[in-house]
């Protein structure tokens, strides 16, 4: 498993994922995204939906932030569906940064 995510972090490894997932969904900010303007490639036992993430990320100390996130997952099947990459890219310069300073300042 890897997640290349949009501050410049490379995970990888199931527990440094779950780690930054459980952190994300059960701490202070409140991130809302949807998922769109999907495609779906399928790899004979993986699939790839890539999109768009749009949303927000609202914290007390760095207030609402937009999201507008360009997405690429990949999930293998071994008997078990299993997502075995993450890549999300923020593509507006001015948002990348404040996204970035948020993160950097929890």
């Amino acid at each position: 498993m890897q997640l290349n995510d949009p501050v410049g972090r490379v995970l990888r490894g199931r527990a440094a994922v779950r780690d930054l997932y459980e952190r994300v969904f059960a701490g202070s900010p409140d991130v809302q995204v949807t998922f769109g303007d999907a495609a779906t490639h399928w790899l004979g036992d993986s699939v790839v939906p890539t999109g768009r993430e749009t949303g927000t990320d609202q914290h007390p100390t760095s207030g609402e932030q937009p999201l507008r996130i360009r997405t690429t997952r990949i999930f293998a099947n071994d008997g078990t569906w299993r997502q075995v990459h993450h890549h999300g890219s923020i593509d507006a310069p001015r948002l990348l940064a404040a996204h970035q300073d948020a993160v950097r300042a929890r």
